[in-house]
């Protein structure tokens, strides 16, 4: 049943207009640290001297000039999911900012998405119209810039992630079972028309932001159940839609050319 309309509920199916379907233009690490049991790669990679910053456990969840998402290169936490330190991986703290995405265009000399989202390109927000292929393009930039190799990752590394790992307390959505506490979606008076800054909610229980909401993440598996190979997964939900996208075990497939204004990704490095 539709509810009442308001005004910002025809904003938001005015700028469903902008979805656009299959179009689209266009070292290493020296030492892992420990934050409250949540291990943090930092970057010896001096050559951009902006390198992820580890967070002060003693200092409040908030964004700050020394948060790692308005640092240019992702900040990666390690996640095991298997036993005896088996199956490790790391992803990225938060999804690529817009600010790093514009590092990756100018490096290689391409451009931002052809599409700019209405509320315009804000340096700490996900970046968004971005296709399958724009994000294993940045994933193969990182592994040249790193020595590490970087990808999407898959749907199940995703969830694993979302769930916090060996560290999991069995949440419906990544971090806590009260949506409005860790995700930017649409209901519950928490109606937004916009991606929103990274990391303003409160993290998973391994430090994991958005994994929740604020933007779909594109993974890395290359065919769907049914083996179509044109088809993709995305997980986490986004900003225009309802809490039952944000569950964990929640999955949408969309074509790998499709792209959109609440569409993103975070990246993985395998060890």
């Amino acid at each position: 049943m539709l509810k009442r309309l308001t005004i910002s509920t025809l904003l938001i199916w005015m700028t469903v207009s902008q979805v656009v379907m299959g179009q689209g233009n266009r070292s290493s690490f020296e030492k892992i640290e420990d934050v409250n049991g949540v291990q943090l790669l930092s970057s010896s990679n001096r050559k951009l001297n902006n390198d992820p910053t580890v967070k002060d456990p003693n200092e409040p969840e908030k964004i700050s000039s020394n948060h790692a998402s308005l640092k240019s290169m992702p900040e990666m936490i390690r996640i095991n999911m298997g036993k005896n330190g088996r199956d490790e991986f790391l992803i990225a703290r938060t999804e690529v900012t817009v600010r790093q995405f514009k590092l990756f265009c100018e490096e290689t000399g391409r451009s931002m998405p052809s599409r700019m989202p209405n509320w315009g390109w804000n340096e700490n927000h996900p970046i968004v119209y971005v296709t399958w292929k724009d994000a294993n393009e940045y994933c193969m930039w990182l592994s040249d810039k790193t020595g590490l190799k970087y990808r999407l990752p898959t749907v199940q590394e995703w969830e694993t992630a979302a769930k916090g790992g060996a560290k999991s307390l069995g949440y419906t959505y990544s971090g806590y079972d009260d949506p409005r506490m860790v995700s930017w979606y649409w209901g519950d008076e928490e109606e937004v028309n916009s991606t929103q800054t990274v990391a303003t909610k409160k993290p998973n229980e391994i430090g994991l932001y958005d994994m929740s909401g604020n933007a779909w993440e594109w993974c890395s598996n290359p065919q769907d159940k049914d083996g179509n190979i044109n088809t993709r997964y995305l997980k986490g939900g986004s900003w225009n839609r309802h809490k039952s996208t944000l569950k964990i075990d929640y999955t949408e497939e969309v074509p790998a050319n499709y792209f959109n204004f609440d569409l993103g990704f975070r990246p993985v490095a395998e060890l």
